[in-house]
């Protein structure tokens, strides 16, 4: 989870992040271009397969089926 603080400073908006919150440096709009700090990757999720795997009588994860 992400651990973003909102602060004022001289007028204008900032957001002080923790560095493990850090992905990368991008110094451009082309996010090509990242530059990774130390062992961060990004992955581009092209399909998601949703498998319906609630077969209890009771279904702790709400999913409706079940009710």
């Amino acid at each position: 989870m992400c651990h973003l603080t909102e602060v004022e400073f001289n007028g204008s908006k900032h957001l002080i992040l923790k560095d493990d919150d850090i992905v990368g440096i991008l110094e451009s709009d082309d996010a090509k271009e990242l530059k990774p700090l130390n062992d961060r990757v990004l992955f581009k999720i092209i399909n998601i397969i949703v498998v319906d795997w609630c077969t209890t009588s009771v279904c702790t994860f709400k999913c409706g089926k079940h009710d």
